[in-house]
C-alpha cells in the first residue's frame, strides 16, 4: 500500500511536470527578456539603461507575458539598423487600460504579433489621453497588430513637439527616420485615429522663442499600410511633415468626425510640406456622423484634405459617401517654397456620393497673393460619380463638370484644362455599372466595375508612367487595351478573396458569399468592442459561392470576422 501511494504521488508530478513543460513550450516566443510586472495597478516604467533591461543587446526581444496592465512606458530601448530592438506580447494577448507611452528609444519595434492565435496581442482598451504615443525624440520605430479603442485623444500619435528650453526638439536638430505603422485596429476614439507630425506649421510655425520662430522636426521614410481605423471622434487620420520617401497604402478608414467638430472632421489630412504616394486606400462616411447644415457650404467634413504638399501621387483610392468634398486641395505655400517640377497626381480614383464637387482644387495661397497658375496638377483616369453639386443651375463661370473637377477661379480651372483628361464623369451610381454600391457591407470592392461599365478601357495612356501599373487588387492596368478609369481594372477574376454581399428582410440579415479559397475556418460577427454576437459559420469552407442567414439580427454597427486556413480578414456591416 505504501508503495502504491508513492507512485501514485510520483505519477501525479510527471503529469504536472508534463503539463507545465507543454505549457512552457507553447510560450516560447523567443525572448531574451521577460517582464515582470511590479506595479499591476499603475505604471510600468520598463527603462532600457536600467537593470534588467539593460542586458537587452541590439536584435535581442523583450516579452511582456498575456495579460491586464495598467500602463507601459518604454524608455530608453536602443537597438541598431536592421537590428531593432523588438517588445512583443508572448502567451497571449496583452491589455493596457491607460495606454502605451514610447520615449527616447531609436531602432525599436512593439509588435503584437507574438501569438498565432491572435491577430491584435496588444491591446490598448482605453488611455485618458493618446493610445499609443511614440515621443521624447524617439525615431526608427516599427508598430504592428496593435488594437487602440476609446482613448480620450489620439488612437496612436508620433512627434516630438519643438521646446523653447530644448533646441535637441527643434527641426534643424532633430529628424524622425524610419517610422512604419501597419497592421493595427484603431476605433472609437475622442480624437485623431493617427496623429502622426507637428501640426504647428511647415513654412512658418505657431511658437517662437525669444521672439523667433521654432519648427516642428521633418518625418523622413514613412510606411503606414494595412491599418483598419473606424469611428474617430476627429480625422481619422491626419500626417504632417513627412517629406521624403512616404507610402501610405491599403488602409480602410470608416466613420471619421464623429464629434463633429470643425476643421478636424476629415477621414485625411495630409498637410505640412508632406509628399509622397497614397494609394489603394478606402475612406467611407457613415451617415450618421454626417452634419445636418441645410446649407450645404456649411458642411464641413470631407474625405481628403491636401494642404502644402509637393509631389503627391495619390491613385487606386477608393472615397465614398463624403460630407463635403471627397478630395480637398489647398495649396498654401508661397511660390518662393514650391519646386515648379514637382505636382499633384490624381490619378485612376474612384470618387462616389459626395455632397459638393468631388475634387476641389483651392490654389491660393496664405502667405502671398498668388494662384501659382504654373503649379503642375494632373487629373486622369478618375471615375466620379453622383456628385450632389449644383453649380449649372448658378449664374457664374461654373458649369456641370465643376460638379465633378471644380476650381477656385476660372482662370485656374482654364490653365488646368490640359491636364484634365479621361475621367469618366457619372451622375448616378445605378448608371456607373459598380459590383454592389448598395450592399449592406461597407467594402471597397462594391464599387468594381462590371461589364458594360463607361470606365473600362476609358482611361489614358500608360500609368507606368506615373510610377504604377497595378489597380487596387493588384490587377495589371490596360490589359489588352487602355487602362480602366477609376480605382479598379474590370475582370471577372477582379475581386477580394472573400467578397460578401448582404441584404435585410425584416429581421433577417442573408449574406451571400464568394470564397477564392477554400480551408478550415469561421464566420464572426461582433460588435466594434469586440463582443461576439453570432457565428455565421464554423467548419470547413469550399471555394465558391455560399449563403448564410442571420436571423433576428439587431439595427447596428459590426464587424465580421473571417478567416479560411491562414487567410483572414474583416469587413464591416451596418444594418
Amino acid at each position: 500500500m505504501y508503495y502504491y501511494k508513492v507512485s501514485k504521488h510520483l505519477l501525479l508530478i510527471i503529469i504536472l511536470s508534463i503539463i507545465n513543460y507543454s505549457a512552457s513550450l507553447g510560450q516560447n516566443c523567443g525572448c531574451t527578456l521577460t517582464f515582470k510586472t511590479n506595479n499591476p495597478r499603475g505604471i510600468n516604467i520598463l527603462d532600457g539603461r536600467k537593470a534588467p533591461y539593460n542586458r537587452l543587446r541590439v536584435g535581442g526581444t523583450l516579452c511582456i507575458p498575456a495579460g491586464n496592465y495598467q500602463e507601459l512606458r518604454f524608455v530608453n530601448f536602443r537597438g541598431s539598423k536592421g537590428r531593432p530592438i523588438t517588445i512583443k506580447n508572448c502567451g497571449g494577448k496583452v491589455t493596457t487600460n491607460n495606454g502605451i507611452t514610447v520615449l527616447r528609444s531609436r531602432y525599436l519595434k512593439i509588435s503584437g504579433a507574438g501569438h498565432f492565435s491572435v491577430k491584435y496581442g496588444i491591446k490598448i482598451n482605453r488611455a485618458k489621453g493618446t493610445g499609443l504615443d511614440i515621443k521624447g525624440l524617439s525615431s526608427d520605430v516599427e508598430i504592428e497588430n496593435i488594437e487602440v479603442q476609446n482613448t480620450g485623444f489620439a488612437g496612436i500619435m508620433a512627434k516630438t513637439d519643438p521646446q523653447c528650453n530644448k533646441p535637441k526638439t527643434w527641426r534643424r536638430n532633430f529628424t524622425f527616420y524610419n517610422l512604419k505603422i501597419h497592421d493595427c485596429y484603431i476605433h472609437d476614439t475622442h480624437g485623431e485615429g493617427m496623429y502622426i507630425g507637428y501640426t504647428g506649421g511647415y513654412e512658418k510655425s505657431n511658437r517662437r522663442c525669444g521672439g523667433r520662430q521654432i519648427f516642428g522636426h521633418l518625418f523622413k521614410s514613412v510606411r503606414i499600410y494595412d491599418n483598419i481605423i473606424v469611428r474617430t471622434g476627429w480625422d481619422g487620420f491626419q500626417l504632417n511633415l513627412a517629406v521624403q520617401d512616404v507610402r501610405v497604402y491599403r488602409n480602410t478608414v470608416i466613420g471619421y468626425g464623429t464629434q463633429k467638430r470643425a476643421h478636424q472632421n476629415f477621414g485625411w489630412s495630409l498637410g505640412g510640406g508632406t509628399k509622397g504616394r497614397f494609394y489603394s486606400n478606402f475612406i467611407y462616411q457613415l451617415n450618421s456622423f454626417k452634419s445636418r447644415a441645410r446649407n450645404p457650404y456649411q458642411l464641413k467634413g470631407s474625405g481628403i484634405q491636401i494642404i502644402s504638399n509637393g509631389d503627391t501621387f495619390f491613385y487606386n483610392n477608393v472615397i465614398v459617401n463624403s460630407e463635403r468634398h471627397a478630395i480637398f486641395i489647398h495649396n498654401r505655400l508661397s511660390s518662393r517654397m514650391l519646386n515648379f517640377k514637382e505636382g499633384y497626381y490624381f490619378l485612376n480614383n474612384t470618387l462616389v456620393g459626395s455632397r459638393l464637387s468631388s475634387i476641389f482644387y483651392n490654389s491660393a495661397s496664405t502667405h502671398q497673393k498668388d494662384e501659382k497658375l504654373n503649379w503642375k496638377r494632373i487629373f486622369f483616369n478618375n471615375l466620379v460619380v453622383a456628385p450632389r453639386a449644383t453649380h449649372h443651375k448658378t449664374r457664374t463661370w461654373k458649369g456641370m463638370s465643376e460638379n465633378y473637377i471644380d476650381f477656385n477661379s476660372k482662370s485656374m480651372r482654364d490653365n488646368a484644362k490640359a491636364s484634365i483628361q479621361k475621367n469618366i464623369l457619372i451622375a448616378s451610381a445605378q448608371q456607373a455599372r459598380f459590383a454592389s454600391a448598395n450592399n449592406l457591407v461597407i467594402d471597397a470592392n462594391n464599387y468594381r466595375l462590371t461589364k458594360g461599365a463607361q470606365g473600362i478601357n476609358a482611361g489614358r495612356g500608360n500609368t507606368r508612367s506615373f510610377g504604377f501599373s497595378t489597380d487596387f487588387n493588384g490587377v495589371s492596368r490596360g490589359t489588352g487595351g487602355k487602362p480602366d478609369a477609376g480605382a479598379f481594372e474590370y475582370s471577372e477574376r477582379n475581386q477580394a478573396k472573400v467578397f460578401i454581399f448582404a441584404n435585410k428582410a425584416g429581421n433577417r440579415v442573408s449574406f451571400k458569399c464568394n470564397f477564392r479559397l477554400s480551408g478550415k475556418g469561421f464566420i464572426k460577427i461582433e460588435r466594434i468592442g469586440g463582443q461576439q454576437v453570432h457565428q455565421l459559420f464554423s467548419g470547413y469552407l469550399r471555394a465558391g459561392q455560399r449563403v448564410f442567414n442571420w436571423n433576428n439580427a439587431r439595427r447596428g454597427f459590426y464587424r465580421i470576422n473571417i478567416k479560411i486556413g491562414n487567410y483572414a480578414t474583416s469587413k464591416f456591416i451596418m444594418i
